[in-house]
Parts: structure tokens; C-alpha cells; sequence
């Protein structure tokens, strides 16, 4: 892959000048990328690819040229090949209201609901701007490093006199934490627990969803299918999902080799800020799978930066579709597409079918402790555990 800056004087110029561009050519491919980044001949210095002191807008242009500079060698050092990624990261660096969503709560939520939108979450994103919106009618501007007990506590207290269910207003603050773990995950912000207790007398009654999920004749046919290339990595990815006690993608695609000591292996579960560890034994399954990825720090290949992951979720996701019309496997219990949560719910299904004790099942699958008297429970013994996991993977 190689990535340069030009001045490219082979297009007829506007009235600001011809585009500075940037190339990207890897074997038979090539593209160019435009920022609407201009300048004429005479205030260019094609020595250092840098305008000159006469350059109209020289301060700005400058300093965007040499962001744009950084970020190339960045990607080079990464030897990151991926076309549409280095445009997103491109991009990404001359985007000021980007820049700015690593402070502003509402600009970083803005961030997550177009990601949504991008990946076909339409309905999630819809919910994240629901609470982001009745969140900033109640504050109109505020940094992620701002949110605290008492604003928080506010916005309810607000929402009650205007007469909102108890329920409705637990969502909205669910949502604006997910909004915020997101932005602790990604060390935007240090964690310093603003919603707890927050969630105080706005209790709601629990109810069943219709999770999807699979049986074991469906995980057989995944195991025993011929697949190859992306489709053999995504279901080597989906079937450790489902091995390891349904644990979420992402913590499958970071696992680490300093995760795994000797025949057990270690999680500390993303989407739990803070959560606690957990272990799970390393079964022949598993290992059969690990033996075929041996990258030099995490355990499979491809970028590990967020950026890496969006991309890698989508393909993940496009390919679990792929892989369930090719095979013809009938989602449970009403169909609908195979996606990425399908291994955790089946993994717990089982669980359940075959008469899992329900706090060991939590134990298997990372549940953090949320009430008092399961945090105060001893762990499950290890051989307690190893034996439930293999009872639920094992097709016996």
C-alpha cells in the first residue's frame, strides 16, 4: 500500500486554486481522495508538499496539510490497506465537530447515533437520539467530563414534573449510559460513576423478550460445514462466541495471548465498564480453533482500533447472514437473520434447556453482580463451572 499527498494540476482549477489530493494505490487498486483543499502552483512547494507563505489561506490550510501528513504515516506504520477505512480516518482528522465529540456529550452522541445509522441500527439509533434530545432540552450544552449525580438527578426530577412513567425515564437514563460507556471505553473520559444511584426509585418491571437463538442440530451444522476464507474466520469467530459462554464479539475479536494462561483463558467483558474478571476453561473446542490463529499480540487478524472494529462488525455481521442462507438454518424461536448476539442467547438457551443452575449460567456468561445478595455469593468452583460449560457446548 502506498499513500501520498499531491497537488493534482491535471484538473481544470477553481476559482481557489487545483485540489490537493490524496493517492491510494495498492497493486491493481487506486483511488484518490478530495478534501476540499486547495492551491495554485505559484503558493505550493512541491519540495515538502506543503503551501507557501503566500498561500491565501496559509495558517489553515497548513495545519489541516499537516494533519493530513501525520495521519498517512500513522496508517503506513499500521500497514492498514483497507481503502474506505483510510478514508474514514482521513477524514476523521480534518473534521473539526469530530474533534470536538472527545468533550461534548451531545457531539460524541451525535457520533454513535450516525454510526448506528451506518450499520442498519436504525431502531437503536432512534433510541439513542430519543434520550439525547430530551437530555439536552434539559441542558443545552454539556462536556462528558461535566456529567454528574446531581445533573443527572436534575434531569429526573425535571421529567417527573412534566409527568413522564417512572419507565420511561429509567430508559432514557439507560440510554444516556450507554452513551457514556461508550466514551469510557474509548478514554474520552475517566470513569467517575455518575449514574449510581441515579436509577433509585425509577424501578421497572422485567419482561421476557423473544431472544433469538439456535439449537444444537444448528450449531452441528456450523461445526461440520466446508467453508473458506472470511466465512471460515467468522464462523470460527461466531462458534467461540458460543464455546466461551456467549461472550460479545468484541471481546472475542481483543483477546489477547496474555488473556490465556495455560488452559484457561480471561474476561473482563466491554460492555461492563469496570466489570469484574472472569475464567473459563479453554475446552478442546476452543482450542481447536485457537490453533489456527497465532497473530503476534492479540489472538486474530485485523485492525484493533475502533475504526477496525465498526468495519470488522459489519463484515462479521454481512457474513453470518451468508452463512445461514447457505446452510438454511432456521433462527429460533420466530426467524429472522443470524446476527452477532445469537451465540450469547443460544449459549443461555441451552443453558436453561439442560437444567444449568441460573447463577452458574450468569457466572459462564460474565453477568455482573447487580444486587446485593448475588455479590455476595462465593464462585462457583472451577470444576463446577468447566463441567456446566461442557454440558451446554457438548451436543450429548
Amino acid at each position: 500500500m502506498k499513500i501520498t499527498l499531491t497537488l493534482l494540476k491535471s484538473k481544470k482549477p477553481n476559482i481557489k486554486g487545483f485540489p490537493i489530493v490524496v493517492n491510494l494505490r495498492d497493486k491493481n487498486r487506486s483511488k484518490r481522495l478530495f478534501f476540499q483543499l486547495f492551491s495554485f502552483p505559484e503558493h505550493w512547494n512541491d519540495e515538502n508538499m506543503l503551501p507557501t507563505k503566500l498561500h491565501p489561506s496559509y495558517y489553515d490550510t497548513t495545519e489541516d496539510v499537516l494533519k493530513l501528513k501525520g495521519k498517512i504515516i500513522e496508517l503506513e506504520r499500521d500497514n492498514i490497506t483497507d481503502f474506505k477505512s483510510i478514508e474514514e480516518e482521513l477524514k476523521f482528522v480534518l473534521n473539526n465537530k469530530a474533534q470536538k465529540q472527545r468533550n461534548d456529550f451531545f457531539a460524541f452522541a451525535d457520533h454513535l447515533i450516525e454510526e448506528m445509522n451506518e450499520d442498519g441500527h436504525k431502531s437503536n439509533a432512534t433510541v439513542y437520539n430519543t434520550a439525547k434530545i430530551q437530555f439536552q432540552k434539559y441542558i443545552n450544552k454539556i462536556d462528558l467530563s461535566d456529567i454528574d449525580y446531581n445533573t443527572l438527578k436534575g434531569f429526573v426530577r425535571r421529567k417527573k414534573i412534566q409527568g413522564l412513567r417512572p419507565a420511561t425515564i429509567h430508559n432514557y437514563l439507560r440510554t444516556l449510559r450507554a452513551i457514556y460507556n461508550q466514551a469510557v471505553k474509548l478514554k474520552y473520559v475517566e470513569d467517575t460513576k455518575p449514574f449510581e444511584g441515579v436509577f433509585a426509585g425509577l424501578k421497572v418491571r422485567s419482561h421476557r423478550a423473544r431472544k433469538k437463538y439456535l439449537l444444537h442440530e444448528d450449531i452441528a451444522v456450523i461445526e461440520d460445514a466446508k467453508l473458506t476464507g472470511l466465512a471460515d474466520f467468522v464462523r470460527d469467530i461466531f462458534l467461540l462466541q458460543f464455546y466461551l459462554g456467549g461472550q460479545d464479539l468484541k471481546d472475542i475479536y481483543y483477546l489477547k495471548h496474555s488473556d490465556i494462561n495455560k488452559d484457561r483463558i480471561f474476561f473482563q467483558r466491554s460492555k461492563v465498564v469496570n466489570g469484574y474478571e472472569f475464567d473459563l476453561a479453554i475446552i478442546p473446542k476452543v482450542k481447536a480453533i485457537l490453533s489456527k490463529y497465532d497473530e503476534a499480540n492479540y489472538l486474530f487478524p485485523y485492525r484493533k482500533d475502533h475504526q477496525g472494529y465498526i468495519t470488522l462488525r459489519r463484515r462479521f455481521s454481512r457474513y453470518l447472514i451468508i452463512i445461514q442462507e447457505l446452510l438454511n438454518i432456521e433462527v429460533k424461536p420466530l426467524g429472522g437473520n443470524l446476527g452477532i448476539k445469537v451465540a450469547r442467547h443460544t449459549f443461555a438457551n441451552i443453558g436453561k434447556r439442560k437444567g444449568v443452575e441460573e447463577d452458574l449460567l450468569r457466572e459462564l456468561m460474565g453477568h455482573e453482580r447487580d444486587d446485593v445478595d448475588n455479590y455476595y455469593k462465593d464462585k462457583f468452583p472451577e470444576n463446577i463451572r468447566d463441567e456446566a460449560q461442557l454440558t451446554i457446548v457438548d451436543n450429548l
